[in-house]
């Protein structure tokens, strides 16, 4: 299974980072060579207690899960507008 890089959309964020910072994209090759650089001087430098690591994200796959979560709400949408018509009928 290939997959050609320019059709890959990925991004990061450390452990340390707040939980509200965004993902950093990485869209070229020199911004995975600065992700490690980055990566080792916030390894060495960090004074958390917790583990440190990076968390990657495929941007794609997200925007395919919104894309379903929206389908499937107007779907559910649909059913209680249907049941709700078949309710007042059966009275």
């Amino acid at each position: 299974m290939g997959i050609a890089p320019k059709y890959v959309t990925i991004a990061y964020r450390f452990s340390t980072d707040p939980r509200t910072a965004r993902f950093s994209h990485l869209s070229k090759h020199t911004h995975l060579i600065e992700l490690f650089a980055r990566a080792e001087n916030t390894a060495k430098s960090t004074r958390s207690k917790k583990e440190f690591f990076v968390e990657v994200k495929e941007l794609d796959a997200e925007a395919d899960e919104k894309q379903k979560a929206k389908s499937s709400k107007k779907g559910k949408e649909k059913q209680l507008k249907s049941k709700k018509r078949v309710s007042v009928c059966c009275h």
